[in-house]
């Protein structure tokens, strides 16, 4: 759980893994309406560059709401186009949506305070049927490193410079990934 004061706001980062998805559209359904009233979006983890890109996620998709430079109606659906670096949903949801076969998923919810964080987390743990682990969530590993840099487009030059600050090829990934995302809101 982080909280983001500048909106009042705690924001909730889970991992999962061995979950079984046959249909994602269904289970996207069954999810939100078992945790209702929640803001909650639920990604495909082998696209997430670790809790900062989810975290950076969050907090531009709350001050697009503020600032009323949203692209979306929902928390929800902002954060997705956060978080795939993208201004068209149907090409976020086809990024790093749930698929038929998803196994990790990552989870990022939003709330208002440590009560409803708490009990959140419990129902979340509750609605998703598979093992919370947390590392699902990591860039470790070359399969991972690739799927990102695929996904998101970064170009070896791109990877080169951020790893000239970053002795980590995965932290480098990450930020390159959360300014592609903070670079969102000014792509008109």
């Amino acid at each position: 759980m982080m909280k983001i004061n500048e909106y009042n706001r705690l924001i909730v980062i889970l991992g999962f893994r061995e979950v079984r998805i046959d249909n994602p559209n269904e289970f996207l359904r069954r999810t939100r309406q078992r945790l209702a009233h929640i803001a909650v979006q639920l990604i495909d983890a082998d696209y997430v560059a670790g809790r900062l890109h989810l975290f950076f996620a969050s907090l531009n998709t709350l001050k697009a709401f503020e600032q009323k430079q949203n692209i979306s109606e929902s928390l929800e659906v902002e954060s997705l186009l956060y978080a795939s670096c993208q201004r068209q949903i149907s090409k976020a949801v086809e990024m790093i949506g749930l698929k038929a076969n998803t196994s990790k998923i990552a989870v990022l919810a939003f709330l208002s305070s440590n009560e409803e964080a708490k009990e959140t987390e419990e129902r979340i743990t509750g609605v998703i049927h598979g093992i919370q682990d947390e590392r699902v969530l990591e860039v470790k590993g070359k399969e991972k490193i690739k799927k990102l840099i695929k996904v998101y487009g970064i170009t070896k030059l791109e990877l080169e410079m951020m790893t000239r600050n970053e002795k980590d090829e995965g932290e480098a990934l990450t930020r390159a990934i959360i300014e592609r995302g903070a670079l969102l809101a000014t792509r008109f």
